[in-house]
């Protein structure tokens, strides 16, 4: 009964996309060939985004915000002099609103499309305290095979190992991006580090054990079939890596904010599905 359920409700995921795909489109079809991106005015700050998107580019432009909740609560756990490393930056929706809350924002895109509109919406908010870097955060130099997403370009990622519709839905374009350690790349020390790779965590991760020892908090989006079936890893990995930078942990969706130290990792982590995970080296640290 659970495996047809969980068939169920995978056909039902992958339905799901095909129309998300199908709308995006159209859209892209009335707007013109020569369109590649719509420009939103809201919370987020003054947003280019992709024509073809529509995740984030539906919600900014109908309801002109992203993800505000999570802006608010990282906001809380920095001061006017604190230094972010947002990994994984796409379009900008995070990095806009916290550079104009701190010194500086470091603000990583592998997808070269992407990275050109981050650099665009950088300037038309007129920011002068970021920093842009387009290359896939890793554990080793040289290049890796990418996809690029059209109806999600924020899902946008290496190729995963086990090649599933998923992944593959909007037939992304399939390019080789530059990849390296990011503690190669980066010098100093950063405060907070807010990562959303699809599934590119651990790898990126093995290469910033330096910036990970001195870094306060990290936010990390976390989806065991992203680790799994995208990168070829193990849960368990994951859990050691952060565990052994970071003493206590948190499920941001959690209305109970509960807080669990760095020896009940596994029992905070693996009855989970898609969430955002907060880590931090102190329990005030939240």
């Amino acid at each position: 009964m659970t495996k047809a359920f969980q068939n169920i409700r995978r056909w039902n995921d992958m339905w799901g996309l095909f129309t998300q795909y199908i709308t995006a489109s159209v859209r892209k079809m009335i707007l013109g060939r020569f369109a590649t991106a719509i420009m939103t005015e809201g919370q987020n700050g003054t947003i280019l985004v992709d024509a073809s998107d529509f995740n984030i580019g539906q919600a900014l432009a109908f309801q002109g915000s992203y993800n505000i909740a999570r802006i608010q609560s990282l906001e809380r756990l920095l001061h006017a002099d604190s230094r972010v490393l947002n990994v994984g930056a796409h379009v900008g929706t995070l990095l806009i609103p916290l550079a104009k809350k701190v010194r500086e924002v470091i603000g990583i895109e592998a997808n070269p499309r992407t990275f050109k509109l981050l650099q665009w919406n950088v300037w038309l908010n007129h920011l002068k305290n970021v920093q842009l870097l387009q290359v896939a955060a890793s554990d080793k130099e040289g290049e890796i095979e990418f996809y690029c997403n059209r109806s999600n370009s924020g899902g946008s990622k290496v190729k995963p190992v086990q090649d599933k519709y998923e992944y593959r839905y909007d037939n992304p374009e399939i390019i080789k991006v530059k990849m390296t350690p990011l503690d190669n790349l980066i010098d100093g020390d950063v405060d907070l580090i807010v990562m959303d790779i699809e599934g590119s965590e651990i790898m990126a991760l093995h290469g910033m054990s330096r910036l990970l020892q001195t870094c306060e908090v990290l936010q990390v989006e976390y989806d065991p079939r992203h680790i799994t079936e995208v990168a070829g890893k193990t849960v368990e990995e994951f859990i050691s890596l952060i565990s052994s930078h970071f003493q206590y942990g948190m499920n941001v969706a959690d209305p109970y904010k509960k807080i669990y130290s760095k020896d009940q990792f596994s029992t905070l982590i693996k009855p989970l599905s898609h969430t955002d995970l907060l880590f931090s080296k102190t329990s005030n640290g939240f």
